[in-house]
């Protein structure tokens, strides 16, 4: 659940961090702002999806971790071991 709320967390500041750049890129394209700012609001958008990022590989692998520690398996395309085929008695010939 903490991850969870982590990850939605992260998910809101890398859309405020988008606006941000969006609205530096317009100011600055009305020379109201220097080049400078966008550079910033660029950084801040990577630093902020890194995070997302980090947080989303943390909250897999402590899904991960939950199902091993309770048992769950691994089991791709819901395969299944083979069933055994008991071998058939053929009848013995007279010789």
């Amino acid at each position: 659940r903490r991850d969870a709320q982590t990850v939605a967390a992260l998910r809101a500041q890398v859309k405020t961090t988008q606006e941000t750049l969006d609205l530096s890129t317009a100011s600055y394209k009305d020379g109201a702002s220097s080049l400078l700012d966008v550079l910033d609001a660029q950084r801040q958008v990577s630093l902020a999806q890194a995070s997302l990022a980090n947080a989303v590989q943390t909250m897999a692998i402590d899904y991960v971790s939950l199902n091993v520690a309770i048992g769950g398996g691994y089991n791709p395309g819901g395969a299944t071991a083979p069933k055994p085929v008991a071998a058939k008695a053929s009848p013995a010939k007279a010789g």
